[in-house]
């Protein structure tokens, strides 16, 4: 399978727990034979605001057009990133805006609008508060926002895994790795 993994931790210059469970993923997706490809957004140069909506889309950046073209290849993508504020960071929204316009993946990667028709997605968020609480009283609607999002895109499922309490102790934190772990080695 042809996998796709998104690293949507904003940092740049401090290692996270986000950029631990991606490299968990990426190790057990090629050990089980998996094609894979990584992306993490901190590191590339786009501008992520439409400050007139999708009336006036800005060009095309290097960097964006690489994603696409990332896009159109995978046939799973797998977006890891931190629960803050209860949404997805401000860049990978920026990212997202940038790179799945108007939710619609062609072939043509230079093209204005994306589909993602046919595709398999994981979502994996990490968050303070425990997975439960954010699933049960919050509805996990940061997430469902995203997944909605991305099924409008086209996406054939979208699935998510709540990682919650990452702060505490590292037996928990290696319970989550070894999850991960499966699921790269699935290719979920």
């Amino acid at each position: 399978m042809k996998i796709l993994v998104i690293l949507g931790h904003p940092a740049r210059k401090r290692a996270t727990f986000c950029g631990a469970l991606v490299r968990v993923y990426i190790n057990a997706a090629k050990q089980a034979g998996h094609e894979v490809s990584y992306l993490a957004i901190a590191e590339k140069q786009f501008y992520p605001m439409l400050h007139e909506g999708y009336s006036e889309v800005p060009d095309i950046e290097p960097d964006i057009a690489e994603a696409r073209r990332l896009i159109v290849w995978a046939e799973h993508i797998v977006f890891v990133y931190p629960l803050w504020e209860f949404m997805i960071p401000a860049l990978l929204k920026g990212f997202l805006e940038r790179t799945l316009i108007l939710g619609g993946v062609s072939e043509d990667a230079s093209q204005k609008i994306m589909k993602l028709n046919g595709k398999t997605i994981r979502l994996i968020q990490t968050s303070g508060m425990p997975g439960f609480v954010y699933r049960l009283y919050f509805m996990a609607h940061g997430a469902k926002a995203l997944r909605d999002m991305l099924r409008f895109g086209g996406a054939r499922s979208v699935k998510a895994s709540y990682l919650g309490s990452v702060e505490s102790a590292p037996p928990k934190r290696e319970k989550m790795l070894l999850a991960v772990s499966k699921l790269g080695k699935r290719g979920g």
